[in-house]
């Protein structure tokens, strides 16, 4: 992996197994590790990555506990829930799912169709509060591309329709990598310590808080009129999104870990 194909590619597998610090390791099952010591990415910005995987699907998985446990993972990879809080979800929705196996498996035709929702629902929220957050991301990424094929065409994995949906979300997702990432792995990201103001600071946190992406422009230009000519920065600012929190040129103006 390099920095043109990262910027450029669709191959979000790919790229998490960089990111993640897989590469000459791509037949190894992720599931099977139990450390990614050559990780490109915060523990911090992984989960975030995990939870945006989610975020991009909502409609299709209207699950309470599912949304709940997205959102503790959210306030878990910013520090603002305790590490049992995040274990206690995701042994919850573990013991939903299980609570519903034996029926899940039995299920056919419309039952199963009636139960699909929940059921992946609460697997891909099961991925994103995973404890290892290189493991959440990744397998969060992959379970959102399923989910969105499967329902978008839902015939078989071998259908023409299933395999166009499938490459729609991956080109998808691996723009939301370059959205959550963008050119950090290969380079730093020049950023003065002075365009960081008051004023500018307190409305990137309202922004990040409430995610108000919408006023991500005017973060722009007041970056601007502060001197910040960096224009990777406010192109990023200026783009059209969709975002999620963990946005790389946000979570420079806040001095968020990458």
């Amino acid at each position: 992996m390099t920095e043109k194909p990262w910027l450029a590619g669709n191959d979000p597998q790919a790229m998490l197994h960089y990111l993640i610090g897989l590469i000459g390791t791509e037949y190894r099952p992720v599931n099977d590790l139990e450390a990614f010591p050559d990780c490109r990415a915060s523990d911090r910005k992984l989960r975030l990555i995990a939870a945006a995987a989610y975020r991009r699907v909502p409609h299709l998985l209207p699950h309470p506990l599912a949304r709940e446990g997205v959102e503790v993972a959210e306030a878990f990879a910013d520090g603002s829930v305790p590490p049992m809080m995040l274990r206690d979800c995701h042994a919850e929705i573990r013991h939903t799912i299980l609570q519903m196996e034996d029926r899940w498996r039995a299920s056919q035709g419309a039952e199963r169709r009636a139960m699909m929702p929940t059921h992946v629902a609460l697997g891909l929220a099961f991925q994103v509060t995973a404890p290892l957050a290189p493991k959440a991301a990744y397998y969060g990424c992959s379970n959102a591309a399923y989910v969105v094929s499967f329902f978008n065409e839902a015939n078989s994995t071998g259908s023409t329709g299933y395999v166009g949906s499938d490459i729609g979300e991956e080109r998808a997702q691996a723009g939301l990598l370059r959205d959550m990432i963008g050119p950090s792995p290969f380079r730093a990201i020049r950023f003065d310590p002075d365009w960081r103001a008051r004023d500018i600071l307190a409305l990137a946190r309202t922004i990040y808080d409430q995610r108000s992406f919408d006023r991500l422009p005017e973060l722009a230009a007041s970056l601007q009129e502060a001197g910040c000519d960096n224009g990777e920065v406010l192109e990023h600012l200026r783009g059209v999104g969709p975002h999620f929190l963990g946005m790389w040129s946000l979570d420079l103006v806040l001095g968020k870990a990458f």
